[in-house]
C-alpha cells in the first residue's frame, strides 16, 4: 500500500506526513512542559521559603550539559541538511549528535549526584522536587533523541526520501530538546 505524501512533501503545503506527525508530537510535548513550568511558577509564588538555584545547584555542570545539547542540536541539524543535499556524511553527523547527547547525559548524571549529595533528595523541599522532575524530563528527552540519532543510521535505507525525512525530523526534535534545556537552565539558575 502506498501512502501519499509519506516522505515527499505535499505541493500545496510543502509538508510531509512525517513532518506533520512530528509537529503534532512536539506541540503535545510543549504543552506538557508548559504544564510543568506553570506548576513551578505556581509553587514558587505560593511557597514561604524558596532557595536560590545558583546557591544549591551546580552551575558549571548544568551549563556544560546545555552546551553539549547545543552541540547535538547543531550536528543533527547539519545531518538533516546534508541528507537533503545527498551527501554521505549525514549518518556521521547523526552519530555525532548521539555522542553529544551521551556527553550531556554524563554531565547530567554528575549534576544529579552532586545535588543529591549537597542538597538532598527530592523530599527535602519543593524546590528540589520540582528540579528533579523537570530536569529528569529533559534528561529523558536527551536520551530518547540520542537513541533516535543512533537508530537513524543503524540500517541502510532503501528509500532515500525516508532517510532524508527521518534525519530532517530528528533535527527538529533536537531543536526542541535544546529549547527545553535552555528554558529549564534559565528557570533554575537565573530566576
Amino acid at each position: 500500500m502506498n501512502v501519499p505524501y509519506r516522505h515527499a512533501p505535499r505541493p500545496d503545503t510543502g509538508m510531509t506526513n512525517a513532518g506533520l506527525g512530528m509537529g503534532l508530537f512536539l506541540a503535545a510535548d510543549a504543552m506538557f512542559f508548559g504544564a510543568l513550568f506553570s506548576s513551578f511558577a505556581f509553587l514558587r509564588t505560593a511557597a514561604g521559603y524558596w532557595p536560590v538555584g545558583r546557591e544549591v545547584l551546580p552551575f558549571g555542570l548544568n551549563a556544560l550539559a546545555v552546551v553539549a545539547v547545543a552541540g547535538a542540536c547543531c550536528s543533527a541539524w547539519r545531518a538533516g541538511r546534508e541528507a537533503r543535499k545527498g551527501r554521505g556524511r549525514a549518518c556521521w553527523r547523526s552519530l555525532t549528535a548521539a555522542a553529544w547527547g551521551g556527553l550531556a547525559l554524563f554531565l547530567a548524571a554528575g549534576s544529579y549526584h552532586q545535588v543529591w549529595r549537597d542538597a538532598g533528595p527530592p523530599s527535602a523541599n519543593t524546590f528540589l522536587a520540582i528540579y528533579y522532575v523537570i530536569s529528569a524530563s529533559v534528561t529523558l528527552h536527551v536520551l530518547a533523541a540520542s537513541i533516535f540519532s543512533m537508530a537513524a543510521c543503524a540500517r541502510p535505507e532503501r528509500d532515500r526520501a525516508a532517510a532524508v525525512s527521518r534525519l530532517a525530523n530528528l533535527g527538529g526534535v533536537w531543536v526542541f530538546v535544546l529549547a527545553m534545556a535552555v528554558v529549564s537552565f534559565l528557570t533554575f539558575h537565573v530566576l
